[in-house]
């Protein structure tokens, strides 16, 4: 048998690192979207919701695991991990699309519906993931190499995140309508000259010397002849910041002397939440007005499903790259075959395991509470849902930016250590969100990009580590149980993204939240505090349970000798 500190080519490191951005085409759908998609859009409360995702994890505690101990047990001549990935790439994408699929039933058929497809979508998720993350354990036995794997990996996920954050709300809005036109059907304030310039947009042109609110009636038409009303109302100011007196009213708009006025936050658009709103000021001559923007004309629902087949067939096609492209190599010491009681009993004593199942809760309830709340956090305290896509953008440009860095920063401070100081900064930036107004920008995305570059070292560090704790267990112990051990990870993930969804539509129900509203002072401070406060102290949090590891770089290379001299001789080398 060759030895397994193997150093692995390009192209298996590409086609391993494929699997995760198949995996974050579905996964960040559920991550960033499924909530406000309950919401706004499938028609279920927000407690419901949050309900669904915290009850899914009761039957994980029993799934994660009994995945674990089938994979151990799995022999093919494909190995124990590559064949799940192989065989539930379709059902996966498949059942993706019917969680996002909106049915036409009553109230609770849709919770019934909701809590079956999550439900059914989760135990996908454990019978393709936990394979896939536990076969980087056993392609190479390399503490530095398994680094570096988990750096092409990841950066493969934040890509996959990169294009479902930033593409996905614009896929469900172009899919969500079909062939229309559009035409004017009252123009009010005659501020400027309106006139339809396709199906997609109206040219409006600003008559010299205009301040104040334009008033533009429009309807869309589409290919069934249905016909949907929308309201442009395009607010003309001289300089930001000014108030605006239109009519009998007070104008509602982005302005600190109005908020300070009223005594509210956020954008308070005029006169509806729903409708359209257009700021310019006087020295902008034309301005053109996007109608498919127009939530009042899109049909999220079928948007979101056909989104859904998009991203579920190339999640098939990059898992059979994955398959194909990847081999296991390091295989458990011969005549060592345990039973279920003795895996389970090692892995409880495996302290550094236990160290990183819990920081792995911790990390993904903070994970899921954010991102689940930062469409609302746009949508409802920026006044602007789309801009979320840009905010995500950046966010994933950030983590992949900072992903290289992990391994030079583990081989000189140790993973332990660099991990610590990842989870402290990072969580101090996320806290750091709370503070920027709804139009300071800068602020806004320089804290969200400090925070993401910092936690970008954990997400690699998290994964190496789990593989190091399954050297762990066998050096301790003389058995491996590689997919048990990693079963920590998809349980923690998806432990945490379920309490962290339900704290979030708990959260939202505290706060008053009241969806496609104009939300309460109460509301608004609550939806920045999920995006901000509460995930950065929980993070920080994770820092004082890695004091507890005890793997720390000198371990790990006596570990890592000893295991490579005992297979060895286990297969007569």
């Amino acid at each position: 048998m060759s030895k397994t500190v193997t150093k692995l080519s390009f192209k298996e490191k590409l086609g391993y690192g494929l699997g995760d951005t198949a995996s974050h085409f579905v996964w960040d759908m559920v991550g960033f979207w499924i909530l406000i998609f309950y919401t706004d859009t499938f028609g279920i409360s927000a407690a419901a919701a949050g309900t669904i995702m915290l009850i899914a994890r009761i039957w994980d505690m029993v799934n994660d695991p009994l995945m674990g101990v089938i994979s151990d047990r799995t022999t093919t001549r494909w190995g124990k991990f590559r064949p799940y990935i192989l065989f539930t790439a379709v059902p996966y994408a498949i059942l993706a699309v019917l969680t996002f699929t909106t049915p036409d039933f009553d109230q609770t058929g849709k919770v019934i519906w909701a809590a079956v497809t999550y439900f059914l979508l989760m135990t996908a998720y454990t019978a393709i993931n936990l394979p896939y993350s536990s076969l980087m354990a056993v392609m190479t036995s390399d503490s530095t190499e398994r680094a570096g794997i988990n750096t092409f990996r990841f950066v493969s996920a934040f890509s996959g995140q990169l294009i479902v954050t930033g593409l996905a709300l614009s896929m469900a809005i172009y899919f969500g309508k079909g062939d229309f036109k559009t035409q004017i059907v009252d123009h009010q304030s005659k501020g400027g000259v309106a006139q339809v310039m396709n199906a997609d947009s109206i040219l409006y042109k600003l008559n010299p010397g205009f301040v104040g609110i334009d008033t533009l009636h429009y309807s869309i038409e589409d290919e069934e002849e249905k016909v949907a009303d929308g309201v442009a109302y395009i607010v003309v100011t001289p300089s930001e910041g000014d108030t605006l007196d239109y009519g009998s009213g007070v104008m509602a708009f982005d302005s600190t002397a109005i908020k300070a006025k009223m005594n509210v936050s956020g954008v308070i658009p005029y006169p509806l939440a729903r409708e359209d709103v257009h700021y310019i000021d006087t020295s902008v001559l034309e301005s053109v007005i996007d109608v498919r923007a127009n939530d009042n004309v899109v049909d999220k629902s079928k948007g979101y499903q056909y989104t859904l087949m998009v991203l579920g067939f190339l999640s098939v096609v990059f898992f059979l790259i994955t398959f194909f492209s990847t081999k296991e190599r390091v295989l458990p010491q011969v005549a060592k075959q345990q039973s279920i009681k003795s895996d389970l009993k090692n892995l409880i004593k495996n302290k550094p395991w236990v160290v990183l199942a819990l920081v792995g809760i911790v990390s993904f309830i903070m994970f899921a509470l954010q991102n689940l709340s930062i469409a609302y956090y746009f949508k409802y305290y920026i006044g602007n849902e789309e801009n979320v896509q840009m905010f995500n953008v950046v966010s994933s440009i950030a983590l992949i930016v900072g992903l290289p860095i992990a391994k030079p920063l583990a081989k000189r401070f140790g993973n332990r250590n660099v991990f610590m100081g990842s989870t402290i900064l990072s969580g101090i930036f996320f806290a750091l969100l709370y503070l920027p107004e709804a139009g300071d920008y800068t602020l806004i995305y320089t804290f969200n990009i400090l925070a993401k570059f910092t936690y970008a070292p954990a997400v690699v560090l998290l994964w190496t580590m789990l593989a190091d704790t399954a050297d762990y267990s066998e050096w301790k112990t003389g058995q491996r149980a590689t997919g048990l051990v990693f079963s920590a990870a998809t349980f923690g993930q998806k432990a945490g993204w379920g309490i962290g969804g339900a704290l979030a539509g708990w959260l939202l129900v505290l706060f008053n939240f009241e969806a496609n509203a104009v939300q309460t002072e109460t509301a608004i401070q609550g939806i920045k505090l999920m995006v901000s406060v509460i995930p950065g102290f929980l993070y920080m949090s994770c820092a004082g349970l890695l004091y507890f590891y005890a793997i720390d770089k000198k371990t790990s290379l006596e570990m890592q000798a000893d295991l490579e001299k005992r297979r060895a001789q286990d297969n007569g080398e």
